[in-house]
């Protein structure tokens, strides 16, 4: 939903707490810390920002685990077997990037420190 329509929704009741009342002084700065601090989802397509709520209710998160692992289990072998391998394979390729970088830094610091030592 559109972060706008969603402050015009807001706005609309007559208690609601005014914007220039709060340390955000534009609805985009408020939409981007929703997003930072992971109540909401943000997307930002053009000039419009997009806001999806991100339920943190331990009994809601908890359903949506359990629907996530009933639908996991109601999967075939195959499909189940498919799924788990792409997890592996995303898995490997973070972790290889990962040691690619650890590699690159420590080849910069000991060239640094050879540098430093010749000088």
């Amino acid at each position: 939903m559109k972060a706008n329509n969603v402050y015009q929704e807001v706005i609309s009741d007559r208690h609601h707490i005014h914007m220039n009342s709060t340390i955000w002084s534009t609805l985009t700065n408020f939409v981007q810390h929703l997003g930072k601090t992971g109540l909401c989802k943000i997307d930002k397509e053009g000039d419009d920002w997009y806001v999806t709520y991100n339920s943190t209710n331990p009994r809601e998160v908890s359903q949506r685990e359990a629907s996530k692992r009933e639908k996991f289990l109601s999967q075939n072998d195959e499909d189940r077997d498919r799924l788990l391998v792409q997890k592996k394979i995303k898995n490997s390729i973070t972790n290889i990037k990962k040691e690619k970088v650890k590699k690159v830094l420590n080849l910069y610091h000991n060239t640094r420190k050879a540098f430093e030592l010749s000088s």
